[in-house]
């Protein structure tokens, strides 16, 4: 199957809940029922890439934050706990994107699922790690 056939099958199988469409990159973007904290919807992306298929978030998790708070990177605590949540759950974390390796449709699902879900644990997690008062300012718990 294509990466196309893979996406559509895996959302038909869903239900409502997700959609998909032509990336502009030449993937899926699946629509999901995840949000992020601000109420804006988790997109994953599928891509096929030397035979194999991934499921990434171009970056989003943390690009969201960072134009939500106007602050541009991470403390080494907040990335440390970013990389723990990714190895627990089996995804690659690099240069602020998300990725999931894929080797069947049948594993698709699963990836999609897992990935809008860290997604959105991650883009909680930097924004709860800001204060309150001043939400571009790291709290000493986010340094």
């Amino acid at each position: 199957m294509t990466v196309e056939e893979c996406a559509r099958w895996v959302v038909c199988q869903a239900g409502d809940a997700y959609s998909c469409s032509p990336a502009s990159l030449g993937g899926i973007r699946v629509e999901t029922p995840m949000l992020f904290p601000d109420g804006d919807v988790v997109d994953v992306f599928v891509f096929e890439r030397g035979g194999g298929l991934f499921v990434t978030d171009l970056g989003e998790a943390l690009g969201s934050v960072f134009r939500m708070t106007g602050v541009d990177g991470c403390s080494p605590k907040q990335e440390s706990a970013i990389r723990d949540l990714c190895r627990r759950s089996g995804i690659e974390f690099r240069r602020s994107e998300l990725k999931v390796p894929v080797n069947t449709c049948e594993d698709l699902g699963d990836a999609i699922v897992r990935l809008a879900g860290l997604v959105a644990r991650v883009a909680d997690l930097l924004l709860s790690s800001r204060g309150a008062a001043n939400p571009g300012e790291p709290t000493d718990e986010g340094r």
